[in-house]
């Protein structure tokens, strides 16, 4: 379709409509034509040219709505208080919209988010208030998104690989105590300070492959002793140390392969009795 407009009232009369799809069309603006379709649960918009979504009105009372489709628009800002109505969305997916700012509050009121698709924006910062108080939220995807700070909450997974950050230190992750999955490939780092991981005791997979790190200094992964699978692979290290690895407690599988390491130390390996695979 080639649907550049849709009047307020297009849609009204509609009260049992539950499943719409307008994928591949020209919209440019998304406001409340959709407002009296209480029932709409699953909304598909991608590919639509969506330019800007009207924060006041474009989801009012779409109090069932449950899983949102915006993938592959040009929506640059993402408005305060444009979910504010929509408290059982769980779903949602704005990857591939060239975002560059989210407000703090664009996500307030989505109380039961469980997924959001950032990856492929061009946002550089993620604010604290962003995500607060979203207690459910357990997948956020931010690879490719060109971030530099990062302020979050609790998460179970957390996708931030090809981002830019250069460090990783103890101030950039906050309130990540439930975290399970981190992904840091391909995101520029040339540094991780030690005891920058403190507090992720439910962490049991980290990915930092693909990057620049050339050491891994003493007590760089202390505090993660649930951790089961470690890749640092392909990240240019020249360096390990004896205490390079203290704290990895539970570790299976380290990946080391592709690196420029010429010397292994002694106790390299000291204290990781469970591992069972060295690539």
């Amino acid at each position: 379709s080639n649907i550049e407009n849709i009047d307020d009232d297009a849609f009204d009369g509609l009260i049992n409509l539950e499943n719409i799809d307008f994928s591949d069309n020209k919209m440019k603006l998304f406001n409340g034509f959709l407002r009296f379709c209480y029932k709409i649960r699953k909304m598909n918009f991608e590919r639509s040219n969506i330019e800007r979504i009207e924060a006041n009105n474009a989801f009012e009372n779409l109090l069932k709505l449950q899983d949102l489709n915006l993938k592959e628009n040009n929506i640059s800002i993402i408005f305060n208080y444009t979910f504010k109505k929509n408290l059982y969305l769980t779903i949602i997916d704005l990857s591939y919209c060239n975002v560059e700012i989210i407000e703090p509050l664009a996500f307030f009121g989505a109380s039961f988010l469980v997924e959001i698709l950032l990856n492929n924006n061009k946002k550089r910062t993620i604010y604290r208030f962003t995500f607060q108080n979203h207690e459910f939220l357990q997948h956020l995807q931010l690879s490719s998104s060109n971030i530099q700070t990062i302020e979050l909450v609790n998460l179970k997974t957390l996708e931030l690989n090809d981002n830019n950050f250069t460090i990783v230190d103890p101030s950039l992750f906050t309130q990540l105590n439930n975290l399970k999955l981190l992904n840091l490939r391909g995101s520029h780092l040339n540094s991780i300070q030690p005891f920058s991981f403190q507090g992720f005791n439910l962490l049991t997979a980290l990915f930092v492959n693909y990057n620049q790190l050339r050491e891994i200094k003493v007590n760089t992964f202390n505090g993660l002793d649930s951790v089961i699978i470690l890749d640092l692979s392909n990240s240019e290290i020249d360096i390990l140390y004896s205490g390079s690895f203290f704290g990895l407690s539970n570790l299976e599988t380290i990946s080391l392969n592709n690196n420029r390491i010429k010397y292994l130390p002694n106790n390299l390996f000291r204290g990781l009795q469970n591992l069972n695979e060295i690539n």
